[in-house]
């Protein structure tokens, strides 16, 4: 029975890992011809697969689409989570968590591009309840929150929060308008510092 459900556990990852590969291998052809001239056959030849194999995973390239969209808001929302999972406010616990930000960002960078590009009306409908969904996430330590300010005042202070991480994200990795990252931390650091009244 035991080795039953190793196998099984084995499968699922297998299967988790192929799911992930050919997600990964329709994003960067997305990324680099578009969405219009991305076959499905073109995901299968670059993920040394078959049609088939492809179409056991995804619909269609819509349904790609929309894993690509819902990655890029859960990725963030994950961020977020650990924001408000962090065990106190101090400078080297919040540096840690910007640069661990810049660094997922910029790995998610080719996806998030090419999830805006294609669907940039449909995640600008949505984003007002992901950035609710985000304020939640990043005052998951409430008692934290609830010492400092108001209810009000968190959620002012998380929206600014998440706000100055986004637009710092989006110019630097999506846009590239932004060259430098190394002193944004420093930055970032202590404007969120700021806004939680947390300097040491």
């Amino acid at each position: 029975m035991e080795s039953g459900q190793v196998q099984l556990s084995l499968r699922e990852r297998q299967k988790a890992q192929t799911r992930e590969h050919l997600l990964c291998v329709a994003t960067s052809l997305i990324a680099a011809k578009g969405f219009a001239a991305t076959s499905i056959d073109d995901i299968a030849k670059a993920a040394g697969s078959s049609r088939a194999t492809v179409y056991s995973y995804f619909d269609s390239k819509d349904t790609i689409l929309a894993e690509l969209i819902r990655g890029m808001w859960d990725d963030a929302n994950e961020l977020y989570r650990e924001f408000g999972a962090l065990p106190d406010w101090s400078r080297p616990s919040i540096h840690a968590w910007v640069q661990t930000v810049i660094s997922r960002n910029q790995a998610d960078a080719e996806r998030n591009r090419a999830a805006l590009e294609i669907s940039l009306a449909e995640v600008i409908q949505n984003e007002g309840k992901h950035h609710q969904l985000h304020i939640g996430s990043l005052t998951l330590n409430s008692k934290m929150w609830t010492q400092r300010f108001t209810k009000a005042e968190t959620r002012g202070r998380a929206s600014i929060i998440i706000t100055m991480i986004e637009g710092y994200t989006t110019r630097l990795f999506l846009h590239g308008t932004i060259s430098r990252r190394g002193p944004a931390v420093d930055l970032l650091t202590d404007a969120i510092l700021d806004m939680l009244h947390a300097r040491e």
